[in-house]
């Protein structure tokens, strides 16, 4: 089975309790996504034992504008462990509204309590390098990284259980 990761770089508080879904532009989609994960639109519900909902580096950096997504909240310091939800009778999770990529989830709870950005940075980056060990050369995206990709479910937990966080 596999892990879906999720990750922002702009969307506030997009991981936590009040939200049930997520959206990526097209070009997010296309140059972000699709590259790191082929058939990522066609993924259900029953491919994924969990998701995890990670705020990036640059989720934390003002932009260009001098906007921040970041809403100093303790919870915006932790990964979120997320439900993926159906939308479909066929289990599919995410579906293309126009523009956009929409992926339903639902909130379960944060993989540990407290402020620990830099865990959950050195988390995301061991993350990225185990799904890098897929390919003989990573795909190039806009941002360097891929914003939403999959990772086997063992290799995911070995990394967990590597900083001593628990997901079940």
């Amino acid at each position: 089975m596999k892990t879906l990761i999720l990750r922002t770089m702009a969307h506030s508080r997009i991981w936590e309790l009040e939200n049930q879904s997520c959206y990526y532009e097209k070009g997010q989609l296309d140059n972000m996504i699709l590259a790191w994960e082929p058939g990522y639109t066609e993924l259900s519900v029953n491919d994924f034992d969990f998701a995890l909902g990670i705020y990036t580096e640059k989720y934390f950096t003002p932009s260009f504008y001098g906007r921040v997504a970041y809403s100093h909240t303790i919870e915006e310091n932790s990964i979120s462990l997320l439900n993926l939800r159906s939308i479909e009778p066929d289990g599919y999770f995410s579906f293309i509204n126009g523009e956009r990529l929409i992926v339903h989830y639902e909130f379960n709870r944060k993989l540990w309590e407290g402020n620990n950005r830099q865990l959950m940075h050195q988390v995301d980056m061991d993350i990225i390098n185990a799904k890098m060990q897929e390919f003989d050369h990573a795909p190039r995206t806009t941002y360097n990284w891929p914003l939403s990709f999959t990772v086997n479910t063992e290799n995911m937990r070995r990394i967990l259980n590597t900083y001593g966080i628990n997901n079940e």
